[in-house]
């Protein structure tokens, strides 16, 4: 339930703090157990579009399938559950901040330390998949980056788009007729049957963010509506893929190349394939 005047939330067992931040579906709390003391991030969803339910299904889709497994790159799960009106999800808290709010603040990010990242993150997406989960929203706004004792660890959040690829049967778009998912990092086969992606969609998409990191743009040209970006990801080349493209450091080039390929098939045969040729190549 909502706390008086507006304020924080009333979640039981948790005392509920600061806002560290909100979206288009909720708001992240940062609270107590009361318990054991643990700092925790408390997901509620927005009162305003709980009475929708495509929306809360997203919101308890996540809670679902974080609870399922668990991963040192993953943000944990510790509870979910309802208050009155109020749906929750309490999550490990991490201490830091958004990939996409580093890369706005330092600009196109060092080739060593998007490696680290890339290492952490297809790690992170190749026990998503080997649990039966494709994420279908991978993106630098979803992934966490916090300083650690031997370097930075990065956790991937935001499963609220996710799906068991292998129970997927309906194909098309979203209910709303939309394709879910971010736009310029979103690969072909999502934009046309945004169900049933496999894990090679993930691939792909983590490739863009690399690129992204990398150069501080998308890999198709930017557009002013979201239908004129899908056009270009249904049809033109990617831009590391187009003549005269400035190359990519190191492995990047011709790992990022394969994981843009239009077809899945010519992809890797799964990230960790992709991690290989990224540390190892």
């Amino acid at each position: 339930m909502l706390g008086l005047a507006g304020g924080p939330p009333v979640v039981p067992g948790y005392r509920v703090g600061d806002e560290l931040g909100r979206g288009a579906m909720g708001v992240v709390y940062r609270a107590v157990q009361q318990s054991d003391g643990e700092t925790v991030a408390i997901k509620t969803i927005l009162p305003a579009i709980a009475p929708y339910p495509l929306v809360v299904g997203r919101f308890c889709r996540e809670a679902e399938i974080l609870g399922r497994f668990t991963h040192p790159n993953v943000v944990g799960h510790r509870a979910s559950g309802a208050a009155g009106p109020l749906l929750y999800v309490v999550m490990e808290y991490v201490p830091g901040e958004p990939g996409a709010a580093i890369l706005d603040r330092e600009g196109p990010l060092a080739p060593a330390r998007v490696l680290h990242w890339a290492g952490r993150i297809l790690d992170a997406l190749a026990h998503a998949h080997g649990s039966g989960f494709v994420h279908r929203d991978v993106k630098p706004g979803n992934m966490l980056v916090v300083a650690g004792a031997t370097g930075e660890v990065v956790k991937v959040s935001d499963f609220g788009l996710a799906r068991a690829y292998e129970s997927s049967g309906l194909s098309g778009l979203t209910t709303d007729g939309s394709a879910g998912g971010t736009p310029a990092i979103m690969p072909p086969e999502q934009v046309t049957d945004f169900k049933r992606v496999k894990p090679a969609a993930d691939q792909y998409s983590a490739a863009a963010t690399l690129y992204y990191l990398l150069t501080g743009s998308g890999v198709y040209e930017p557009t002013k509506s979201a239908g004129a970006m899908l056009e270009q990801i249904l049809y033109a080349d990617p831009i590391p893929l187009r003549p005269g493209a400035p190359p990519l450091p190191g492995p990047f080039g011709p790992v990022v190349r394969r994981a843009l390929a239009r077809d899945p098939a010519a992809r890797f045969p799964d990230v960790r394939a992709m991690r290989r040729a990224l540390l190892d190549g």
